[in-house]
């Protein structure tokens, strides 16, 4: 049945492309409809040309509609160029075969040549002007787990539990896509209304083109943000919670209270703490294109049933109010991680549910109270896939607001949205957070996702946060924001959009992560990509004191560097300083930055390394690795304290001299009516230390290759 894997244009049959673009262009189509339309194909009259392709076609039917049907389904996903690609698969039992797994993609351009990878291992290819890859194979569990620290009782799914599996899937399925095409739902009409709001939020945050109205030009200035609105963050470290393995009998949250002195010692200011929730399941199982369960362990927590209280593989709710009491003893905040846009994915069995969980196959538990995925106005359906929305790079203004909107909407990893448009579902979404601020006095939070909530909720969300502090009597609050992009305009833009107010919200400065690690792990020119970086806060009139700096974040492209070498210690330091150089607040660093066994021992294959298996157990949340770039980094730290190099920065220009091998980066310091310039100089050699000018005193220095130094006078 395989096909070559290209055939002449002339035989590029047009009816294909158009059946296939008319499947993509329905977003919502179902895979009943892709047999539909692999069936018109066939009957249509055909031209001789079109001959070879009708007789693919017969085949493909085939195997699309033999056996006894366990599931079906349809998604639109896209490569990494962000083309649109419709992916029917069908799980069935097949005589003679056993359960099999039958994958079509179908895109309108050559997805075989042009993304390879996504043809690997393919059981049959039609390649023209348009795509038909088809993967088969036999459904089997596979069993290499990722490395997890706390211990959950979550058992392999079994062989027999194959048909029960794809059962509550199927159930699954139908709770939660709509009964019928285009059936209206009860949040349709906010999401509308969240379209206006964008739009009010983009006329507040551009200005545009003289003479076209439609043309995002550059950002306008946002009165009132300054070191009054967003006060120093100095250096957090992030722990996710469910990697620790503590030697002792202490429970996780206790033996982490133990470790916070040692953390305070390495220089942080701040504890950036995974999420505690409790879990909707352990363990969860993917399909791979030929048929393989991969199972998943939920070794980040990210997956919350809604439930109230603390995830019991990590404690009581005593262990935590205690962790945050030792954390401000210490003199550290406590930055709790929540997430309010998503759920976990509801348990594949009853079995594979947590003990005491309330949650089902078929719903999880909102403020302890089981709810149905398919309960009227709880959950958000028939959501469009963020990989089916396009970038809003270079749009004019009707579509960038059309996209944005769609990117707030959207669907991402299948994971359920509560319909936080509903006061009362949001209430029941924020009682878990709300928990935390009244018994643990907890006042800061990261927003996971905040990207992916619609407009309203996010503001209504923060609102209720802030004002909750407030009524506890806790620290004052304060939140950052995961609104992941790689382009100033849109953190621009969310400035705006969370609004009226944004005292005390601050945005991850993921561009300045992507030009760092371009400039560090692929030969990018810092002399170029910082300045350019500089230029674009500007332009788009982003102030760095509402940016928190990161270089490597656990997601989406968590990816640790060191791997026990000297270079990739002296990387990590590099890239933490030029963080620091480039920013007015403390970096944001993963609890594995100074873990050697998490990276990829070829440095030049950073980039293929899968951050599903990066993520390891560890017994602290510093490994103490005396090669490590911990300590190192510990004394950069105590200098940019010591010389206030954040302090008394007020956000203004930086200034860049150098090249490709060698760069400074200075800024002007203020304190009263004092002034001092503090330079911070790299070098891909070791020669940083010896960069410094006439008058100027070197406070810090480190590294072989590259090396950092900084500068003050």
């Amino acid at each position: 049945m395989r096909e070559p894997a290209c055939e002449s244009a002339d035989a590029a049959p047009g009816d294909l492309r158009s059946c296939i673009a008319s499947l993509i262009a329905a977003g919502d189509c179902g895979f009943a409809d892709v047999l539909s339309a692999l069936r018109q194909l066939i009957d249509a009259p055909a031209a001789p040309a079109e001959r070879r392709l009708r007789l693919f076609l017969r085949h493909l039917l085939f195997l699309l509609e033999s056996g006894d049907e366990l599931y079906a389904d349809c998604v639109l996903r896209s490569d990494d160029r962000s083309r649109s690609v419709l992916i029917a698969h069908r799980i069935a039992r097949e005589a003679g075969e056993g359960v099999m797994k039958t994958q079509v993609r179908l895109a309108l351009w050559p997805l075989a040549q042009e993304s390879p990878a996504l043809a690997e291992g393919a059981f049959a290819v039609h390649s023209q002007d348009a795509d038909i890859v088809v993967h088969r194979g036999p459904v089997r569990i596979e069993h290499a787990l990722q490395d997890m620290g706390v211990p959950v009782d979550a058992h392999a799914l079994r062989d027999d539990e194959i048909d029960a599996f794809y059962a509550h899937r199927k159930a699954l399925q139908r709770a939660v896509r709509p009964s019928g095409r285009g059936a209206g739902a009860s949040w349709h009409a906010d999401a509308r209304d969240d379209e206006d709001r964008v739009a009010q939020a983009c006329a507040q945050a551009f200005e545009f083109e003289a003479g076209d109205g439609e043309r995002i030009h550059r950002g306008r200035p946002l009165p009132g943000i300054g070191r009054a609105s967003h006060p120093l963050l100095g250096a957090a470290l992030h722990v996710l919670p469910r990697l620790l393995s503590p030697a002792g009998p202490e429970s996780v949250l206790k033996a982490l209270a133990m470790d916070l002195p040692e953390v305070a010692a390495a220089g942080f200011d701040a504890v950036l703490l995974g999420v505690v929730d409790r879990q909707s399941t352990d363990l969860y199982y993917v399909e791979g294109d030929d048929g393989a369960l991969h199972p998943y362990l939920n070794n980040h927590g990210y997956w919350s049933s809604g439930e109230r209280g603390v995830d019991p593989a990590l404690g009581v709710a005593d262990d935590y109010i205690a962790l945050r009491h030792a954390a401000a003893a210490c003199g550290l905040s406590l930055i709790q991680d929540s997430v309010l846009g998503t759920m976990g994915y509801p348990p594949q069995l009853p079995r594979l549910a947590p003990p005491a969980s309330r949650c089902t196959p078929l719903a999880l538990a909102l403020a302890d109270q089981v709810s149905p995925l398919d309960e009227a106005g709880c959950f958000l359906s028939g959501l469009e896939s963020c990989d089916a929305i396009p970038s809003p790079d270079g749009l004019p203004l009707a579509d960038y607001i059309k996209v944005v909107t769609r990117t707030h909407l959207g669907e991402y990893y299948q994971l359920p949205r509560p319909n936080l448009f509903d006061p009362q579902v949001r209430e029941r979404v924020l009682a878990r957070a709300q928990w935390q601020i009244r018994e643990a006095r907890v006042s800061a939070f990261r927003v996971d996702m905040a990207k992916h909530l619609g407009l309203a909720p996010l503001r209504a969300a923060l609102d209720a946060l802030r004002e909750a502090v407030r009524d506890a009597g806790a620290a004052p609050f304060f939140a950052v924001l995961e609104y992941w992009s790689l382009h100033y305009r849109d953190l621009r833009f969310a400035l705006s959009a969370v609004g009226p107010s944004v005292e005390g919200l601050y945005f991850y400065d993921f561009p300045l992560a992507h030009a760092l690690q371009q400039a560090l792990l692929a030969s990018g020119d810092w002399s170029r990509l910082l300045p350019a970086i500089a230029e674009q806060r500007r332009h788009w009139q982003v102030p760095p004191c509402c940016l928190v700096p990161i270089v490597i974040d656990h997601d989406p492209s968590f990816r640790p560097i060191f791997n026990g070498t000297a270079h990739t210690r002296d990387l990590v330091v590099t890239g933490l300083a030029l963080a620091l150089a480039m920013s007015a607040n403390g970096p944001s660093v993963y609890c594995g930055y100074d873990d050697r066994r998490a990276a990829p021992a070829e440095l030049d294959r950073y980039f293929d390394y899968s951050e599903q298996h990066a993520r390891k157990a560890m017994p602290a949340p510093l490994t103490r690795d005396p090669d490590g770039p911990g300590a190192v980094f510990a004394r950069l730290l105590e200098a940019v304290k010591r010389h206030r190099v954040l302090a008394d920065w007020d956000g203004g220009a930086l200034t860049f001299e150098g090249d490709a091998q060698r760069l400074r980066i200075a800024r002007t310091l203020v304190h009263g009516s004092q002034r001092r310039v503090a330079c911070f100089c790299v070098a891909r050699d070791g020669g940083a230390a010896t960069a410094g000018a006439d008058g100027e005193q070197l406070v810090f220095a480190s590294g072989d290759g590259p090396s950092v130094a900084l500068f003050v006078s």
